[in-house]
């Protein structure tokens, strides 16, 4: 009986280090696959901040881009991993599908480039910006950060939305090297119940949830459009690591977004109230620039038709091509539409501004002249 029990465990052992190893190799073949195809599809050279305008040889100028952007950026998620249906020169993930709905949205008046820059082997540290690494020794924070959004040819200076997917990662990471749960959640917030909406004290907060804050909120006050998809809570590719972990994840993240939305409110409104009497539209106008730069949130985790197997990749994590299409489309209807509205009005009323100027300006001018 003994030697049967052992034969068995033998053999369990041995078809799980077979699974590990094709799921392993296939994971390593469709990231090099789709990093190619990427390079061929969406080269940095072509993306760059502007264009240099050679009409004037003394007067070199940067024009601007005559599209907006939007940039993805996180881990394997926004790299678009398990995507099974990348042929030659296309792009995988969430990307494709937003530009094709993009096209046929008819309230899309201006062109768009979707931009992944996602990476596969990264985490959450490696996207932090470089004010927001602190005492972190790792030699990856910021270096992906930096890459797309600081760098002279980062095609990121420009862009108009960005959409931060990551933290899964992180997740696998600490899966995969054995580490406790402490090292993904605090102690005290793995102990509470993940479907009570109970706040989170600062000291509860995951290393994980203050590095996408850290990062949404840079890109901010940078001037930019942000929305954050959080972490998909059904993944049955992830050991050890349970669904109430992950629930707790996604509602820290939903928690520390509600309160940069707050703080930025609070901000705009002591402002508003110091310069309520020496320039009134001053104040309308940053009551708008409130409005319009709030941090989206989307949740994947209670999103329950994406949590079904059918749209689940090979290694059970990551999404197929028909998960991302699916994902595409709830980010387009539910955040992107009316991000891409906004930026597009701002365009039209910075124009009609402009002509209504010269216009004015045309008459003083015409006035002195007689």
């Amino acid at each position: 009986m003994n030697t049967n029990n052992s034969s068995f465990t033998s053999l369990r052992r041995f078809w799980s280090l077979c699974i590990y190893i094709y799921v392993t190799t296939r994971r390593y073949i469709s990231i090099l696959w789709i990093k190619i195809n990427r390079y061929i599809d969406q080269p940095d050279r072509l993306f760059v901040p502007g264009r240099l305008n050679l009409g004037n040889a003394k007067h070199n100028s940067i024009t601007p881009s005559p599209y907006h952007k939007v940039v993805i950026i996180g881990d394997g998620l926004a790299f678009g991993l398990g995507d099974t249906g990348v042929v030659v020169g296309s792009t995988a993930g969430v990307g494709p599908h937003i530009s094709r709905s993009v096209k046929n949205d008819p309230r899309i008046r201006r062109p768009w480039k979707i931009l992944n820059r996602g990476d596969a082997n990264t985490t959450s540290t490696a996207w932090l910006p470089e004010t927001a690494k602190g005492d972190n020794k790792s030699t990856t924070a910021g270096k992906h950060y930096n890459a797309v959004f600081c760098q002279a040819n980062g095609i990121g200076q420009d862009a108009d939305i960005v959409i931060l997917m990551t933290g899964i990662s992180d997740v696998i990471f600490a899966s995969e090297m054995g580490l406790q749960t402490s090292n993904i959640m605090p102690e005290a917030a793995d102990k509470r119940h993940p479907l009570r909406d109970l706040p989170y004290p600062q000291e509860e907060i995951s290393r994980i949830v203050q590095n996408i804050a850290a990062i949404a909120k840079s890109l901010r006050d940078d001037g930019k459009r942000v929305c954050v998809v959080d972490i998909p809570t059904t993944i049955p590719g992830i050991p050890n690591i349970g669904r109430g972990i992950l629930r707790r994840l996604n509602q820290q993240m939903r928690q520390v977004v509600n309160q940069l939305n707050e703080d930025l409110d609070s901000t705009l409104h002591t402002e508003i109230r110091r310069n309520k009497e020496q320039n009134p539209q001053q104040q309308t106008k940053q009551q708008q620039e409130g409005t319009r730069f709030k941090i989206q949130y989307i949740s994947l985790g209670n999103n329950h038709t994406l949590q079904r197997q059918e749209y689940r990749s090979f290694d059970s994590i990551y999404f197929n091509r028909s998960g991302y299409k699916k994902l595409a489309l709830d980010l387009y209807d539910e955040a992107l539409r009316t991000m891409m509205i906004s930026v597009e009005w701002d365009v039209w009323k910075g124009a009609f501004s402009q002509k209504k100027n010269n216009h004015c300006t045309f008459q003083e001018n015409t006035v002195k002249m007689d």
